[in-house]
């Protein structure tokens, strides 16, 4: 049996989804962040993304599962121009002088709705945004939807141009993934054939786009090295599978999710799997820009599945 129930978590305002006395899903409001992601398994619940250890007062600075909006990823020099105006995004990456995962991730959303049936828990939870920012005057109202059930969790996110004029964006999304605490490197990971996209010091696209095929069919990570962008092409799975635990996790997308960012951070104890609509840096190169007319909506999801193997 699921129950909802709205918590205050040391501080921070949390909505969490339990089985039984078990928790199962907790979303922070800031960010509407997937903080704990749980599946029942025959004798155990199985976590399979990494959050936040929350602590009284804490600062959020990392993106763990943060919505990636209104672009995922990097902005050189956190400056565009659109409609001939040049915009200029706070740079938060200064070490590469860019701007990094939009301004999403610590702005306070409303839990919408709630409901069960059956097995089933959605939460729905919703951000208006005024264009009030001089580095992104664009009105937009943000929703995201995360639906779980004891075998997945599908994710909906939903935006509408709530402004006077188009608006250009791109999204991402940035859970860090983990199989029972096992090391990344001792993991298979599986993706179809694509292109790898070059960058340069900075992280920024030069333009070369490249064959991959590595993962092409189950590969172990081993000391495979990943803070890499692909060019899908279309909409994709990601599999990782446990080597000693008889698990594996799926990703899937839907199709408006045409790049894929994976990161392996320095202690290799997760892998960040990161659908994208678009490449970096996508206000200045175009790749993958989207835009929305007055009042037009765009939606787009992801699946997590844990399958025994």
């Amino acid at each position: 049996m699921l129950f909802v129930k709205e918590e205050t978590t040391e501080g921070f305002p949390t909505v969490c989804i339990y089985q039984a006395d078990k928790q199962v899903v907790q979303i922070l409001k800031s960010g509407a962040t997937l903080n704990v992601l749980g599946f029942p398994t025959e004798y155990s619940i199985s976590y399979v993304i990494q959050g936040y250890d929350l602590k009284p007062g804490m600062e959020i600075a990392s993106s763990k599962s943060a919505l990636l909006f209104p672009f995922p990823n990097r902005l050189e020099g956190g400056l565009y121009t659109y409609g001939d105006q040049e915009y200029q995004f706070p740079i938060n990456e200064p070490e590469r002088n860019n701007a990094i995962h939009g301004f999403l991730k610590d702005r306070e959303f409303t839990l919408k709705d709630n409901s069960i049936s059956g097995d089933t828990a959605e939460l729905i939870f919703s951000y208006e945004y005024d264009g009030s920012e001089p580095f992104y005057p664009f009105a937009f109202t943000f929703e995201v939807s995360y639906k779980y059930s004891p075998t997945q969790l599908e994710t909906s996110f939903h935006v509408k141009n709530t402004g006077d004029g188009s608006m250009p964006f791109g999204f991402g999304w940035h859970p860090y993934f983990t199989i029972k605490k096992e090391k990344v490197d001792d993991m298979k990971l599986s993706f179809r054939k694509c292109d790898l996209v070059e960058v340069n010091e900075n992280m920024i696209p030069t333009g070369q786009k490249m064959p991959y095929s590595q993962f092409d069919a189950y590969h172990l990570i081993g000391k495979e090295e990943l803070d890499t962008c692909f060019d899908m092409g279309k909409q994709y799975v990601v599999n990782l599978k446990s080597y000693t635990k008889h698990q594996k996790l799926k990703i899937s997308t839907s199709k408006s999710f045409t790049f894929l960012q994976l990161y392996i951070p320095p202690d290799r104890k997760t892998i960040a799997v990161e659908p994208m609509t678009c490449n970096v840096n996508v206000f200045n190169n175009k790749d993958g820009l989207l835009e929305l007319k007055e009042g037009d909506t765009f939606s787009c999801s992801c699946k997590i599945e844990l399958i025994e193997t």
